[in-house]
């Protein structure tokens, strides 16, 4: 998930004038992770609809996606990103460092104990 998002999913939404992401149908995913796979040896992710699902449901459930039916077919979904994928790896990278600042400097505390 957490190469998926700005890897394969964020460079496929584009700001509208509106200010709003433009909605996008699984196949287009599905085709840009497919892209993402042959270009990318080293990924763990896999170029199948199944990985698509998944991965759009953990996304989901986390508040960064949201499904939405399509006008033209009832059955269908298009997916809309909900969160500026720059800021939020801003912020992960923030937290991230905050957290190893505190570790640090508990482990100089501890070893000044010992």
């Amino acid at each position: 998930m957490y190469e998926f998002q700005p890897k394969v999913l964020a460079p496929l939404f584009q700001l509208v004038e509106s200010y709003e992401y433009e909605p996008l149908g699984r196949s287009i995913i599905a085709k840009a992770l497919e892209e993402y796979c042959k270009t990318n040896k080293t990924t763990k992710l896999g170029p199948d609809k199944r990985v698509v699902s998944r991965l759009l449901t953990q996304l989901e459930n986390r508040g960064m996606t949201k499904k939405i039916p399509k006008e033209d077919d009832k059955r269908g979904q298009r997916i809309i990103i909900l969160v500026d994928t720059e800021k939020f790896v801003t912020s992960i990278v923030q937290k991230l460092k905050s957290l190893l600042q505190k570790l640090a400097h508990h482990h100089k505390m501890a070893v000044r104990l010992l």
